[in-house]
């Protein structure tokens, strides 16, 4: 016989033991105490709020509801402005307010004309009928 046994013969591979490494956890360190200004969480409140209300009105406009969108406009436009009187500045929330306003507005007008219209055709359609 051969002293190898064949071309497909494979040497085993060494068996090599996974190293384990102690955990060590960092020492906790006194976190600095920060004094927050009771106004500045309150505008930051009001800041959350307008942006959430923005949200809603820019939504419900897209979706033609008019005078309810109209109002969280308002509303957004209105807790943006209050949130920059306590130091925190919000541009998104009194963005979106502005864009739910505006575009609600324009969906308002169009629904009114459009109301109108209807009525103009059904009151004179209806005079051939006796």
């Amino acid at each position: 016989m051969s002293q190898y046994p064949g071309p497909y013969y494979q040497q085993p591979q060494p068996v090599v033991q996974p190293v384990v490494q102690p955990v060590v956890q960092p020492m906790m360190m006194a976190q600095p105490v920060v004094a927050v200004d009771p106004r500045y969480m309150e505008g930051q409140k009001l800041a959350k709020d307008s942006h959430t209300l923005g949200i809603c009105a820019l939504i419900g406009s897209l979706l033609c509801f008019g005078l309810i969108s109209f109002v969280l406009g308002i509303l957004a436009i209105n807790k943006a402005g209050q949130a920059e009187q306590m130091g925190v500045y919000e541009s998104n929330g009194r963005a979106m307010g502005w864009a739910g306003v505006i575009i609600s507005s324009i969906s308002v007008i169009i629904s009114t004309i459009w109301l109108i219209f209807f009525f103009a055709v059904l009151a004179s359609s209806s005079s051939y009928y006796y």
